[in-house]
């Protein structure tokens, strides 16, 4: 298992989309960016079982790719958006289906793949895991 910082250089490898937007890295905006980053990491920490061994670093990169997503103002990666104006009115409407799919974080891709490998592990040890 990673340190925090380690597993965090990975995930940016890995998901780029989530590097900090600021171009000058020495920045308080930068650093806090990261530290926000670390935050979500440690919260995902408990729910990554340990059975996962060497999975383990690139489930909870997974999850805390999904918590990300999530607390971004686009939030969810699935769903279908429709939109409604009203000119007349000066309403717009739009509204979102999310619906979850097979598991408790399926509703981004990262959730997606993070709840694919707990059923795998479930299937693999006779669904005696409890997460």
């Amino acid at each position: 298992m990673l340190n925090t910082s380690d597993l965090r250089s990975k995930l940016l490898i890995k998901y780029p989309q989530f590097k900090p937007k600021f171009s000058n890295t020495s920045s308080q905006e930068y650093l806090d960016e990261l530290a926000r980053i670390d935050i979500f990491i440690d919260d995902s920490r408990p729910e990554v079982p340990s059975t996962l061994e060497n999975q383990y670093d690139i489930a909870l990169i997974e999850l805390t790719c999904h918590y990300l997503t999530k607390s971004r103002s686009e939030g969810f990666s699935s769903g279908q958006i429709t939109h409604d104006e009203r000119p007349e009115q000066n309403i717009v409407i739009r509204y979102a289906s999310n619906v979850l799919k097979n598991g408790k974080h399926s509703d981004t891709k990262y959730g997606a793949t993070f709840d694919a490998m707990i059923s795998e592990i479930r299937a693999g040890f006779g669904g005696g895991l409890v997460v």
